[in-house]
């Protein structure tokens, strides 16, 4: 119904005003009754017209009534608003936006807040542009002599800065123009309260890139902006910190001419003695050394005063040690908070046909977040998988354990990217000071020191590389200091230099490391055993097979951990034990470390809740031990499988309902099977069912048809068609995953349901999301190879949506290569179907392949390629010379495939005639001859 009124002044009739006033007088009431009546009540006046207009006159005109009521009545007004101001006519907006006009100078201050809420709701609905009225009352007011009103004004002005990022461009320059010069004037006002607010407002529009603040940001702005220095309230330095990164940002040539100023400014402020601004002043170097050459420019004159500041600021706050309680050194009996735990970040698993399909890079989780995660390290462009890393050059400063971002970890950030800009050039300035504070009695400034050697261990790798025969061997004895802070802060630091100590085995450096830090492991202090913990886990991933010589004492440490540890350092450790897994492989299979290893991780295993936090960094290490364990992982299969069945089950809810999924978006190909949908997994369940859809992926892949009777018993065939159809992409990706997986080793299971998977893996090949797309690629390719014939009658449909992913600018490596390999595998048995697209697929097909290491799956593939050739010679004449360069990239090609391409060749050879081919295998480059004439004899 819409909402309507005449252009005279609202007049309330009195009953029903005075009915309305009762309806907000009952509703402060808290009895549970009376509550339901008013909200049953209040539905009903939704319905009529004018119920609006009563709000409005109680919270605009009735000046009278108790402030509460009037608040009220605008809180239920902005309600509606919001849920349906599209109803309103023109006249009814026209009114309600002149009536909190008019309110913009209520004196009550509830009252007034209410209003500026509703004038909130109204903008949230439409354009700024169209409500001029508001901005010049704004304006008015902003300029009133009376600071109460000005301070009134600002609380609707900063939420239209605030929201101006979010407007359309239109708006975003009409707030700007109409509302800027005003805030400028502001910035040097009496009231402290209008500058702190003003110079908050400017600060949401100078987030903005826009071609009016490129013009009106000029010398006196800044004058005016950098007379804010001179300030004496705290506040105002925090907020025009801010200001300058924001300049710095977006701005920068803006602030060229005055970056002495602003440099020497940001640096006093970086020594202030109130953490929130040195805080900001922090936030400025970051900001500046996003762009290492303007940030060499302006900080090389004063990196001799700006070092040591970072790294006195990097000690522990009396408050800091109080909040980490740091004086308790022994804590490991003290049951974790769960408050304590923080959250774990999910890896993903994208397939590639086997091309390092279980190579992981670490990945830093950021800088408040000591535990570490791991992506595919082949899938640089993972639209669907955002990182978000916010971390500062990989490096991880949490070992304080606060959750919060600081001074000091905004300091050791600082000193970080600021190694990376400068490289050693920062040295001679971070040396002398670390000389003298590495052996200070303060183990408070010991610590900080050795803070500050990790911070720099990337950026001036080079530069300490000459130092660290001193000063490992000295950060390994602080292994064993007395205070627990420094012992955690080493653990870290020497993981930073774990790649130089690794390149010195004779030295032994890595052998009283590793004794050290597993002996660290079972420290009596918590946050010792994380930091430890954390240090072995990146340990791991250099040293790799380096650690075969110490896996009794490693996995004899890593079982006594499972005893000691509190919940969340369990969490770390699972991750230390899959990252062991992951590092050596197969090496771990010894059966006397699996004899150790496996009874503390299968008690785990069957005494932790499904619901817990602890489960799923049990299921990700889990699923790297069975593919490292291999057979041996055997005996336990049945108690793993069974869970992970259970986990999924219990998690995902599937409806009766039918979805034709040939009918939408995606291949274009024809219906070929009816299936149902599913509504998704619940909230909180879904990590759960991807990490059990990955671990059973790997128990398949690892154990193959070892595992039929478990994966028949449990029909996770069935279960698997309900996850592949899940709304969420993350659980799509891991089951395709492992419908491929079973598709090779369980295919007489599969087999009877392979048009399901066929419909279903056909409408996920959309490369905007590329490890669904990916992994739907992978296991259509697995299908293939099983089905043989059978899928004549579905091969030209499938391929369609490949030759366009081959052919689209912008994709993932991966997903090219994966594409490319599946449209070959596809040619093996249906090469009639596929070989009339053979113009479309050849180039892109052979980019892609040539860089491929030699494999079974690119052997299928070249297999069917030269199948399609032998069918459409025509379609290679263009690209013979990038077909010939694919099969130049074998390394040692079996016989059928060898006899193939010589067919290929010999046949190509005798169409072209002897002079046209030594014509065209001339202009061939003389290494690709070389292996042409080596592999094939040509």
């Amino acid at each position: 119904m819409a909402v309507e009124m005449s252009t005279a002044q609202f007049q309330p009739q009195a009953d029903e005003l005075a009915q309305v006033l009762e309806l907000l007088k009952q509703s402060q009431i808290s009895d549970t009754a009376v509550q339901r009546e008013v909200q049953k009540k209040l539905e009903e006046l939704k319905k009529i017209p004018t119920f609006s207009y009563y709000l409005l006159y109680v919270l605009t005109r009735m000046t009278d009534e108790q402030q509460v009521t009037r608040s009220l009545g605008g809180l239920i007004l902005k309600n509606n608003i919001h849920a349906a101001w599209s109803t309103y006519t023109d006249e009814a907006k026209r009114y309600v936006k002149a009536e909190c006009v008019h309110a913009l100078g209520e004196s009550n201050q509830m009252v007034r807040t209410t209003v500026d809420v509703v004038i909130a709701s109204i903008l949230s609905q439409e354009s700024i542009h169209a409500w001029p009225d508001l901005v010049v009352k704004l304006l008015d007011q902003l300029h009133s002599d009376q600071d109460q009103v000005v301070v009134g004004a600002f609380s609707v002005v900063q939420k239209i800065c605030e929201d101006s990022a979010f407007y359309q461009v239109e708006d975003r320059e009409y707030a700007l123009r109409t509302l800027m010069p005003a805030l400028v004037g502001l910035l040097l006002h009496q009231n402290v309260k209008v500058r702190l607010m003003c110079l908050q407002s400017v600060n949401f529009f100078l987030g903005i890139r826009s071609p009016f603040l490129d013009h009106f940001i000029d010398d006196r702005f800044l004058a005016r902006l950098f007379n804010c220095m001179n300030d004496s309230e705290q506040s105002i330095h925090d907020c025009l910190c801010q200001a300058l990164s924001l300049l710095c940002n977006l701005y920068f040539n803006k602030l060229t001419n005055y970056m002495p100023t602003v440099a020497r400014y940001i640096l006093h402020r970086t020594s202030d003695s109130v953490e929130h601004t040195a805080l900001e002043a922090c936030e400025f170097w970051l900001t500046l050394a996003e762009e290492p050459a303007n940030c060499r420019e302006v900080v090389r004159p004063y990196l001799a005063e700006l070092i040591p500041v970072l790294v006195r600021r990097m000690r522990y706050s009396e408050q800091d040690l109080r909040n980490m309680k740091a004086d308790l050194e022994c804590d490991e009996l003290i049951p974790d908070r769960a408050e304590d735990i923080q959250p774990r970040f999910r890896r993903s698993k994208p397939q590639q046909q086997q091309q390092d399909a279980n190579s992981m890079s670490n990945v830093d989780d950021g800088i408040n977040n000591i535990h570490r995660s791991n992506v595919d390290a082949n899938d640089h462009n993972n639209d669907d998988d955002d990182d978000d890393d916010d971390s500062i050059s990989g490096c991880d400063f949490s070992v304080d354990a606060s959750s919060e971002w600081n001074v000091r970890k905004g300091s050791a950030a600082t000193l970080d990217v600021l190694s990376n800009v400068f490289r050693d050039e920062l040295l001679p300035h971070l040396l002398p000071i670390l000389d003298g504070d590495l052996f200070q009695q303060d183990w408070l400034v010991k610590e900080a020191a050795i803070l500050a050697l990790g911070a720099v261990a990337e950026g001036c790798a080079n530069g300490m590389a000459p130092h660290l025969p001193t000063l490992v061997p000295y950060l390994i004895g602080c292994l064993n200091d007395s205070k627990a802070l420094v012992r955690s802060i080493t653990c870290w630091t020497l993981s930073r230099y774990g790649h130089w100590i690794l390149q010195f085995p004779n030295e032994r450096h890595f052998e009283q490391l590793l004794k050290e830090l597993l002996g660290r492991l079972l420290d009596v202090n918590k946050r010792v055993q994380e930091a430890a913990c954390s240090a072995f886990a990146t340990l791991e991933e250099e040293a790799n097979f380096e650690l075969v010589p110490y896996l009794n004492e490693v996995v004899q440490t890593l079982c006594a951990a499972f005893e000691k540890y509190q919940a969340k350092n369990l969490l770390i450790l699972y991750d230390a034990v899959g990252t062991l897994a992951e590092s050596i492989g197969t090496c771990l299979a010894k059966p006397e470390l699996v004899d150790a290893l496996m009874p503390p991780l299968m008690a785990k295993w069957n005494r932790t809740d499904d619901t817990e936090r602890e489960r799923y960094s049990l299921l990700e290490c889990m699923a790297s031990v069975v593919v490292a364990l291999q057979d041996n992982f055997l005996p336990y299969s049945t108690s793993v499988f069974s869970r992970c069945v259970h986990l999924i089950s219990c998690n995902v809810e599937t409806t009766t309902a039918d979805l034709m999924l040939g009918s939408g978006s995606g291949s274009g190909s024809d219906n070929i099977v009816s299936v149902p949908s599913t509504q998704g997994v619940e909230v909180g369940g879904q990590d759960f069912v991807i990490a059990s859809l990955d671990l059973l992926s790997g128990m398949v892949e690892t154990l193959g048809q070892q595992l039929i009777s478990l994966v028949a018993h449990y029909n996770l065939v069935e279960l698997v068609k309900r996850t592949s159809l899940d709304q969420s992409s993350e659980v799509r990706q891991s089951s395709f995953a492992l419908v491929g997986d079973l598709a090779r080793t369980c295919w007489p299971l599969v087999e009877p349901h392979v048009m399901y998977f066929l419909t279903v893996l056909g409408r996920n090949l959309e490369p905007h999301q590329v490890s669904v797309c990916n992994n739907a690629i992978w296991a259509l390719g697995e299908l293939a190879m099983k089905m043989g014939e059978s899928l004549l009658p579905h091969a030209r449909t499938l391929c369609r949506p490949l030759v366009a992913i081959l052919n689209r600018p912008h994709t993932s490596k991966t997903l090219l290569e994966n594409a490319a390999i599946t449209v070959g595998r596809f040619g093996v048995h249906c090469s009639t179907e596929v070989a009339p697209q053979l113009s479309e697929i050849l180039l892109p097909w052979c980019l892609s392949m040539r860089n491929l290491r030699d494999n079974e799956e690119k052997e299928s593939a070249f297999c069917g390629l030269c199948r399609m050739v032998i069918v459409n010679p025509d379609a290679v004449v263009p690209h013979f010379a990038y077909l010939c360069d694919a099969f130049a990239s074998w390394s040692s090609p079996k016989t059928e495939l060898k006899a193939l391409v010589c067919s290929i060749l010999y046949a190509f050879r005798q169409q072209m005639g002897e002079a046209a081919w030594q014509d065209c295998v001339g202009k061939f480059p003389s290494p690709m001859l070389e292996r042409l004439q080596y592999l094939y004899g040509f």
